[in-house]
Formats: structure tokens, C-alpha cells, sequence
């Protein structure tokens, strides 16, 4: 039966307004993939070597052929001839790839998945499966959304997060560093989760939460001033106006990433699976060992953007 009265849950019925109101709702980004293949009966997948290696995971767990491809400097894919029936997966780098290039990979291999985890705000093409990733953009813990053929998962279960959460409401609180340890373990926990529906908290925050708006416009605003006063440095033909993190290619990448740390300044690693697998004379291993991912997102303001140019200025 139905509880009626009592104390409020968490959120307390917000009006749903998601900004992918139209996609399904996936716990994970991987997951969403997962279904994506599941459900056509995918059988072989070209991936690029400049890639998370969750992504491999999870097309492994769905017994999936698995090529590999390289990209030129523009972040393209050097792919000549693929098999019939198979899909190629394309990572749009940071959100670099517009819908017109998006619709130009469509034409030239007929099968793609466009992963859209840095590129939130850019919206789908049709028939083109698409995926998003909330975690990348908002403070939730899971989520992704999913544009495909498929029109309903109703047969999943939602997500539960009730024990997910700590990282979360802890750097609110406090500070990032001391509660990385629930951060990562939360990281290691979805990364090992079945495939199920968003959870219901992500849900409301996605639904209710969030001005899209104003984050869409902060992000921008932040990400042209790194444009305009780091691009001295970039070795990276980049375009204005990308909302995820500020990609700066640079010599000395590691040992800035070391200081900028130091500093309170977080810089990700971004998939140092690559540095590992890649040799060095590669452009992916160079991809991946010398581009810090600069934050720039809603939180932050201009000044706090000034703080890190002014780092970098007094490295160099």
C-alpha cells in the first residue's frame, strides 16, 4: 500500500524538466552502451586507441569484436574500411566535433555511436545513437542519457544511491581531498553495476535541480577567457565556445599537473590507461600525457580562472 503524509523525501515532487527529456535514462554512461548493443545485437565495434578503458569493459561484458583505430591531429578517425554490420565508436574529444562533422561520420561509415560525455549541451542527430553522462557536468551520483532506436527500458530497474552519496554531500561540506576515497569508490561501484534505470535521485536533481541555462552560459563565459589568455601556449586548434573542461596541449603537461595540484588546482589524467598501452612517439600517448583538462565549469568564476592563467603564466 501507499504511504501518504509523513516527512518530505528527498526533493519533495519537483516538476521534471530534464534538458534530454526525450532520451532514456541509463545509471551509467557504459550502461547505456551496453543496452545500445544488447538490444541490436552488435557484434563488432571499432574503438579508438585514444579512449577510457571502461569503455572496452564494457563492450567485452557484451561479448562484442573489438578494432581498434587511430586519429590524426585533429582527433579524427584514420579508418578506411570497416566490416559490414559493425559500428564505429566516435568520441566527440571535449566536444570539439560539431553535429555537421558528427553527420559527416555518418555518411562515411553508416554505423556510428557518438559519445557525447564531454559534450553535454550539444544536442542529438537522428538516427545516430547518442550518449550523455550527467556525472561529467553535475554534482550526481550516476546518470547518463541515451538517444537511439530503442524507445523504451521500462523493463529495468532503477539505480539505488543511498549509500553513494557521501562524496558528494561531503565536498559541499568540506573539502574535495578528504572525501576522494568515497569518490573513487563510488567510481568503482558503477563501474561494476548491472544495467539499470537512473536512480531516482539523480532523476529529480537532472528533472528540477539545475538552471541549464545559466550553466551552459557560465561554462562557455569561463571556458573563452582560458581560450583567449592561455592560447599562447595551445598547441591545439580548438573552437571557441565548448562547455566541458579547457584542453591545454602543452610540453611540461606532467610537471605543471604536478604543481597545479599542489596549488588546490585539480587537473585530471585523462585515460592514463593510453600512456600505458601507447608508445611514445604516437599521438595518442602525446594526447594523453601532455593535455591538462582545466576546470572550467559552473562553480567557478572569472577570477578563479585569472588564478590559474596566473599559475601558468608564472611557470612558463
Amino acid at each position: 500500500m501507499k504511504e501518504i503524509g509523513g516527512y518530505f523525501e528527498f526533493g519533495g515532487g519537483l516538476f521534471l524538466c530534464d534538458y534530454h527529456k526525450h532520451a532514456l535514462k541509463f545509471n551509467s554512461s557504459r550502461n547505456a552502451l551496453r543496452y545500445f548493443v544488447k538490444k541490436n545485437n552488435i557484434k563488432t565495434v571499432y574503438l579508438p586507441f585514444y579512449f577510457c578503458d571502461v569503455i572496452y569493459e564494457a563492450l567485452k561484458k557484451e561479448k562484442c569484436v573489438i578494432k581498434f583505430y587511430s586519429i590524426n591531429e585533429n582527433f579524427e578517425p584514420i579508418l578506411n574500411e570497416i566490416e559490414k554490420d559493425s559500428y564505429v565508436y566516435i568520441i566527440n574529444y571535449f566536444g570539439i566535433f560539431s553535429n555537421r562533422k558528427l553527420k559527416y561520420f555518418k555518411k562515411l561509415y553508416k554505423n556510428i555511436i557518438v559519445d557525447n560525455t564531454h559534450a553535454f549541451f550539444r544536442k542529438p542527430l537522428k538516427e545516430i545513437c547518442t550518449i550523455y553522462n550527467c556525472r561529467k557536468y553535475f554534482g550526481v551520483p550516476d546518470g547518463a542519457y541515451m538517444y537511439s532506436n530503442i524507445k523504451s527500458n521500462d523493463e529495468l530497474e532503477e539505480y539505488e544511491v543511498l549509500d553513494q552519496m557521501e562524496h558528494l554531500i561531503g565536498r559541499l561540506e568540506n573539502n574535495a581531498s578528504k572525501y576522494y576515497n568515497a569518490y573513487s569508490l563510488n567510481e568503482q561501484k558503477l563501474s561494476n553495476a548491472k544495467i539499470c534505470k537512473m536512480s531516482k535521485v539523480t532523476s529529480i536533481l537532472m528533472g528540477g535541480g539545475f538552471d541549464y541555462k545559466k550553466v551552459y552560459h557560465k561554462r562557455i563565459k569561463n571556458y573563452n577567457f582560458l581560450y583567449k589568455n592561455l592560447s599562447k601556449y595551445q598547441k591545439l586548434k580548438l573552437p571557441r565556445n565548448l562547455t566541458f573542461m579547457y584542453p591545454l596541449y602543452i610540453d611540461n603537461a606532467k610537471e605543471i599537473r604536478k604543481k597545479l595540484i599542489e596549488k588546490k588546482i585539480y587537473v585530471p589524467l585523462l585515460w592514463p590507461n593510453v600512456i600505458e598501452s601507447m608508445a611514445p612517439s604516437s599521438i595518442e600517448y602525446k594526447f594523453a600525457n601532455n593535455i591538462l583538462l582545466l576546470p572550467c565549469d559552473q562553480r567557478y568564476s572569472l577570477e578563479d580562472m585569472q588564478t590559474i592563467c596566473n599559475f601558468i603564466n608564472e611557470f612558463y
